[in-house]
């Protein structure tokens, strides 16, 4: 290993544990007596049996631990005289699933069971509390399940549903899971995956014993059996898609790729013919609306999807209703001749200890269209079918797209592009690093990795660390003569030159990258159009507008040409005219292009994607220029937003969007 290649980069342990929990049922137990030795004896056996416990001696504090867990399905015990306070405080509270009462005086226990539904009978001794806890926990884990984890493919949402990340969402995770499942692994990786195990499950002797059993007996050929008779494996995965631990992900890849390949050669195996499978599932009321307003468009369901071949099953799942949620059955069609191309699907039946379920097991990221949602009684039966080729046209055609240009990088390098591209930047970084770490420094894929982590650090706005990293990155391809890796970075130093002030160093670059781009054979249209489009943004900063305009036009006209319709880099380009007309005060023209360039973005990149805050910014600019202050307002806000989850605090976006606000504020204050 080359010790020059070497950065400042958080140990792997620590990257993989900022989550304290991967599981989603979590109990909590809150009582001003929790220490004493009958308690703790409790907790023990508690533990043996649910992994994890965390207890609260005060009501404030579990009042705001429960606040901020968004990710999880609370069960709180509440015993003592707490009892009495918490209950009412976290009744209303949705992260909380189930409520135990201990030990409390009957007569005002009633009180609580009479003004709020959800509190049950109380428990009078412990040891019937660890019992009801375990039924509950067998009852939710066979009928509840998992939220499902749903992206939805939807042109047609409105602005106010763009920040669920309609389509953003969608088109990144399938990029994702790509990635996952091309990226290569090796038992260095398996090795920390299990290190990660049993850290997470260092408290349960019962789990650790099953996870030795598992270092030490997995063969890729038993995936599936592990998945549908170990709940640590279930439990561990499915939390990770839906909090979108990336790190997690990334050492679980071992085991998605050999789920994957183990789905496929089943599916190749059993008989192709049209069946129709069933899952029950309870919804909230809001998951439920979002699907109906999606009838006929697509979905991706970003984790492993269980279903059954027997309706009955699938019922008894949901058996009753559950306090609000509702009730729901998902019907799927499958038609082999339809669905070529799809995600793999195989019955598991023959793996699973549960073969009287009929188990119809999808793989993560399986698309599917919303065919028809009626009512039948309290049950919403929501229809949908298997899509391969068959969902939205532009989406198909973006994706494959941006597929094509990530398979352009060495293998090594289409995660961190995807990672990249989605605006993990601390995680392409992490990734990137991983990788530097690993090779000498004499390694051919040296200098693209420089690159890459300089153009994370100027999407961070670390302007002079992102300069370091690719002026190393230009002598490592100046050494092995490579013509093409010389002009990208050529025209990625342009970039910094331009972000500094430092324009005509800029235009010298830029000039000299298109220069050799022109020289290289084969098409080098995409890169051409990206050195005319940051050519017309450096005259447009020199406030030469006419030359600025002719640039960006060019540099259109040939994005048009080669890339679909909606990809980002067209949006780029109009937000980018739309800046020059909104200089030469032709305001409402500059708007026309805000809006189209928007439109796109919105269609390509995830919701909270730094490009959109700029559009929404640009637009608030254009209303403080018609001097409607509150709609700026309202841009200025989803701008800020955007930058505060993207961005460091001290990124120059931030702050330029911070004063604006200010200045906003001011000027509509003294309108009063």
């Amino acid at each position: 290993m080359a010790s020059s290649n070497a950065l400042l980069v958080p140990s792997v342990s620590s990257m993989l544990m900022k989550s304290d929990n991967l599981k989603t049922y979590f109990p909590l137990w809150v009582d001003d007596l929790i220490n004493s030795n009958e308690h703790r004896n409790v907790q023990q056996k508690l533990l043996s049996t649910i992994n994890h416990l965390r207890v609260f001696e005060n009501t404030i504090e579990c009042g705001i631990y429960i606040r901020q867990s968004k990710d999880d399905q609370i069960l709180l015990i509440a015993s003592g005289q707490l009892g009495f306070v918490v209950v009412p405080l976290s009744h209303t509270l949705i992260q909380i699933s189930s409520i135990y009462v201990y030990y409390l005086n009957l007569s005002r226990h009633h009180e609580l069971t009479s003004k709020f539904t959800r509190t049950p009978a109380p428990v009078t001794d412990l040891y019937e509390l660890i019992e009801k806890i375990n039924m509950n926990r067998k009852s939710r884990e066979k009928w509840f399940g998992e939220p499902l984890l749903i992206s939805v493919c939807n042109p047609a949402f409105n602005e106010e549903r763009s920040s669920t990340n309609i389509n953003g969402r969608f088109l990144h995770f399938q990029l994702f899971i790509n990635g996952l499942l091309d990226y290569p692994y090796d038992q260095t990786s398996r090795d920390k995956f299990f290190d990660l195990c049993k850290k997470e499950y260092q408290d349960n002797r019962q789990q650790l014993s099953i996870i030795k059993e598992f270092e030490e007996s997995y063969v890729p050929e038993r995936a599936l059996n592990w998945y549908s008779r170990q709940k640590f494996l279930y439990e561990m995965l499915n939390k990770a898609l839906r909090i979108q631990n990336v790190n997690v992900l990334f050492l679980f890849r071992f085991f998605i790729q050999d789920l994957y390949k183990q789905l496929k050669k089943l599916k190749r195996k059993q008989a192709q013919k049209s069946i129709r499978v069933y899952r029950g599932q309870y919804m909230s009321k809001q998951e439920l609306d979002v699907l109906k307003e999606s009838n006929g468009q697509c979905i991706s369901m970003n984790s492993f999807l269980s279903t059954s071949l027997d309706r009955e099953i699938s019922r008894m799942f949901v058996p009753t209703k559950l306090g609000d949620l509702c009730v729901v059955i998902f019907e799927i069609d499958v038609d082999p001749h339809l669905s070529y191309g799809a995600k793999p699907f195989a019955d598991i039946s023959s793996q699973s200890q549960f073969r009287d379920e009929k188990e119809i097991l999808f793989m993560i990221a399986s698309i599917f269209r919303l065919v028809n949602i009626r009512q039948e009684n309290e049950i919403t039966v929501i229809q949908m079918e298997l899509c391969s080729g068959n969902y939205d046209h532009d989406m198909k055609l973006l994706l494959k797209h941006m597929q094509m240009e990530n398979d352009k990088y060495h293998e090594c390098f289409s995660f961190g592009h995807v990672l990249r591209t989605a605006r993990m930047y601390d995680l392409a970084e992490q990734f990137y690093n991983r990788m530097l770490n690993e090779l000498e420094n004499d390694h051919p894929l040296v200098a693209e990795l420089w690159g890459s982590i300089g153009l994370v650090k100027k999407a961070k706005g670390e302007i002079e660390i992102s300069s370091q990293c690719l002026s190393k990155s230009l002598e490592k391809y100046e050494q092995m003569r490579d013509r093409t890796g010389i002009a990208r970075c050529l025209q990625n130093l342009a970039n910094i030159h331009h972000m500094k002030g430092e324009l005509n160093q800029a235009i010298d670059k830029y000039s000299q990258a298109l220069n050799i781009f022109h020289e290289l054979p084969g098409n080098q249209d995409k890169s051409i159009a990206n050195c005319l489009h940051n050519l017309g943004a450096t005259y447009c900063e020199q406030r030469k507008f006419t030359e600025a305009v002719e640039y960006y036009m060019v540099a259109l006209n040939i994005r048009k040409t080669i890339l679909p319709h909606t990809h980002p880099d067209i949006a780029t380009t109009l937000n980018n005219i739309g800046n020059v007309y909104f200089l030469k005060n032709k305001y409402d023209c500059a708007l026309q292009y805000f809006e189209q360039a928007l439109d796109i973005f919105k269609i390509s990149l995830p919701s909270e994607h730094p490009s959109i805050a700029k559009i929404y910014y640009n637009m608030s600019l254009y209303y403080l220029s018609k001097s409607d202050y509150q709609r700026s307002l309202v841009f200025l806000n989803r701008a800020a937003s955007i930058y505060r989850n993207t961005l460091s605090l001290d990124h120059p976006d931030v702050h330029r969007c911070a004063n604006t606000i200010d200045y906003v504020k001011q000027k509509q204050s003294q309108e009063k």
